[in-house]
């Protein structure tokens, strides 16, 4: 599995660099450890926001403090971890259904007319173990297009970098939209005969 020092040295071999970066948490003290140092929780997140990645799907209820909206009943606090919430749960069900409330997100916090919420949202997912082999590409990609004008100083590097960054995250989105099952009833020949 990929590792962070792994996604840093293939974002520079995409960029045509030598990848022989040791550290980047401290930074070795090389230009290019102290660049990716930098944009690499960017870069992360970035990827994160955009999909909705399985590996990176969390619920959990949330904390109630006291509402200050006219136009919501109930205030609730955001998840430390939250890049991006997708929805409010009824309870009882699953968004799949489509029992779901809705909300407001204001100022690191959620606001919503349901009296219990449990949030399913996309989470800072550090650990890169659990990250799909598209998602890893995609994020090397995209910090390599981060990353190009510092190191190589050519737009046209840069946009080709934005450019494979789209393509695998389109790849991603493909390979864990297959991923999910669906429940499905099956009806015998002998009772479809009947009808």
């Amino acid at each position: 599995m990929a590792s962070v020092i792994d996604v840093c040295n293939l974002s520079l071999a995409h960029l045509g660099e030598t990848p022989n970066l040791s550290s980047i948490d401290p930074p070795e003290g090389s230009a290019h450890a102290d660049t990716l140092a930098r944009f690499y929780p960017i870069a992360r997140d970035a990827v994160l926001e955009r999909k909705t990645w399985s590996f990176a799907l969390k619920r959990v209820v949330l904390a109630e403090v006291t509402s200050d909206s006219d136009a919501w009943a109930y205030k609730y606090v955001l998840p430390a971890d939250c890049i991006r919430p997708l929805a409010i749960l009824v309870e009882g069900t699953s968004d799949e259904n489509g029992a779901t409330e809705a909300f407001d997100l204001e100022g690191g916090y959620i606001y919503s007319n349901a009296p219990t919420a449990t949030l399913r949202y996309i989470f800072r997912q550090t650990d890169l173990t659990k990250w799909t082999p598209h998602a890893i590409a995609a994020l090397s990609w995209l910090l390599a297009s981060y990353i190009a004008g510092a190191v190589c100083e050519d737009k046209q590097v840069k946009q080709w970098a934005m450019t494979m960054y789209e393509n695998e995250l389109g790849l991603g989105a493909q390979a864990n939209a297959n991923s999910r099952q669906t429940a499905r009833t099956r009806t015998p020949a002998s009772i479809q005969a009947r009808a």
